[in-house]
């Protein structure tokens, strides 16, 4: 799932183990002790204390409430997905800056499996950042940017070519 707070987008992943809360967030995995109660809530261990955690979701939302402190999550549709400036055909995207900006991360690496709509690049422009996305299903096969790197239109940031099946 993605998500958006303050304008930070982020893409979650989230598995249980036995005793155990792994979470994917963009590139980062991190694991609590914890346990789900139930579709709504688990409860971790921080710190050594027990800390319950509680989500809710509606068509545009997800509400989130960690120990006491509440967030506003925006949901990322399809449609709100900005695919930049991006040259694709069939086999192979070519993806470029929407505008001169810098690279706030990278979190993707050369040779790692992609699918639609998984984010290659989050660059700043005009104080904004903006997630960028594969258009295709593919493997990253070069990257030419790096994170705090100013970035202009006209370079080609990241490749994207489908695999052979």
């Amino acid at each position: 799932m993605e998500i958006k707070y303050n304008n930070d987008v982020f893409e979650i992943e989230v598995a249980e183990l036995t005793d155990k809360i792994k979470a994917k967030i963009n590139s980062d995995e991190i694991s609590f002790n914890g346990r789900v109660i139930d579709e709504n809530m688990i409860s971790i261990t921080l710190d050594g204390r027990a800390v319950d955690c509680f989500a809710a979701a509606d068509d545009n939302n997800v509400f989130v409430n960690i120990g006491g402190q509440s967030y506003t999550f925006d949901k990322i549709s399809d449609e709100d997905k900005d695919y930049a400036d991006v040259s694709v055909s069939e086999d192979l995207q070519e993806l470029r800056a929407p505008m001169p900006g810098s690279v706030v991360a990278v979190p993707v690496e050369v040779g790692q499996t992609v699918k639609e709509g998984d984010v290659l690049l989050i660059v700043e422009a005009m104080k904004m950042e903006t997630s960028l996305y594969s258009a295709i299903d593919g493997s990253i096969t070069e990257i030419n940017c790096k994170s705090g790197e100013q970035i202009d239109t006209d370079t080609i940031l990241i490749k994207v070519e489908k695999d052979e099946e």
